[in-house]
């Protein structure tokens, strides 16, 4: 039987979320036209042996062992091993639904039966919040996207996208294989927020695109309260800004397509990098303060709340105002573990 689907994921340290991952894989309704890959990034909690314990078990389960590298690193050594017609990414504690490789499935046939090779297949988000409760993030709506059709340009559905959130996690979307090949796309290997590196230029240069329901399950670890911030989620960031910028001064795309993209790359710029300046550990702060501060245009793009944060920079100064974002940022982040 031919391998329609490679789900390739990573594992690092996740022993007590591996499991439910791989078994709501192993439940999919349908025929096992998939093969699971499983790239275990260095793993030393006996996630590496839970890896070879299910490859040994089912034939369509390969496992890799490789020194840490880093999510990105790990997703671009298993898509080198993969041999199905798409790629789904899945992060090892989130988990699928067992209908997620069906309906998959029938999007891919009637698409065919059109004779259109759908590019990328998106779909919404679930997760658990933090008291265990399954949300669903509503990214979009799939019955005004979808036109007769079954799929529209790539440029068209991130239009329908942007307008509602920012669409850029590489988790929730199918990928034809030969695509992604020949366009040579490849997560950037230490780059933190890898997805917003590249998922949106997949879209855009998608030629057919469709959406199907969620099926993904995505799971928000409460992490440590006294963690800190590291600089390389900063510069980052500003990476990925700086990469952008390249990529549409070669791409020419619609302008309100630009403005949505830039809108999101500037919310997190504020979030994740100016909110954080002063929770970086105390060696880091001068040279986050720099990045940030050479950056600083991209508050432009925030609309009214970005010229607001401007105004405060200049009445009081960029670095003043990084102190106040860094501890309401803190204060946020303490609230958020403690609150029931």
């Amino acid at each position: 039987m031919d391998i329609i689907f490679s789900i390739i994921v990573p594992v690092y340290n996740v022993k007590d979320f591996l499991s439910d991952c791989l078994d709501s894989i192993l439940i999919q309704e349908g025929t096992i036209d998939y093969e699971i890959i499983l790239v275990d990034d260095g793993s030393n909690d006996g996630s590496e042996n839970l890896c070879d314990e299910y490859a040994i078990k089912y034939s369509f389960i390969k496992t890799f062992h490789k020194k840490n590298g880093g999510l990105s690193d790990a997703r671009n050594y298993g898509i080198k091993r993969a041999s199905g017609e798409y790629i789904l990414f899945l992060d090892s504690d989130d988990y699928i639904k067992k209908t997620a490789l069906k309906e998959c499935r029938e999007a891919i046939s009637e698409a065919k039966r059109k004779k259109i090779d759908l590019d990328v297949i998106i779909s919404e988000g679930q997760y658990f919040d933090r008291y265990g409760k399954t949300r669903c993030e509503k990214w979009f709506d799939k019955k005004s996207a979808n036109t007769s059709a079954g799929c529209v340009t790539g440029e068209m559905m991130l239009g329908y996208t942007l307008g509602i959130h920012c669409n850029w996690a590489a988790w929730g979307k199918y990928y034809r294989r030969q695509f992604w090949n020949e366009n040579k796309y490849s997560f950037l290997k230490g780059r933190l927020s890898e997805d917003m590196q590249i998922i949106d230029q997949t879209i855009l240069e998608a030629k057919n695109v469709c959406m199907i329901s969620p099926f993904v399950y995505y799971r928000f670890r409460k992490g440590s309260i006294v963690n800190e911030v590291k600089i390389n989620s900063i510069i980052s960031i500003v990476d990925n800004l700086k990469d952008w910028n390249d990529y549409f001064e070669h791409m020419h795309i619609k302008r309100e397509l630009e403005n949505g993209i830039r809108f999101y790359l500037a919310q997190s710029f504020f979030d994740v990098a100016f909110s954080n300046v002063y929770n970086v550990i105390e060696g880091d702060i001068p040279k986050a303060f720099q990045v940030v501060n050479n950056n600083i245009i991209w508050l432009n793009y925030l609309n009214k709340k970005g010229k607001i944060v401007l105004l405060l920079c200049k009445t009081i100064g960029v670095r003043n105002t990084c102190k106040i974002c860094s501890k309401y940022k803190r204060y946020k982040k303490v609230k958020e573990c403690y609150d029931k």
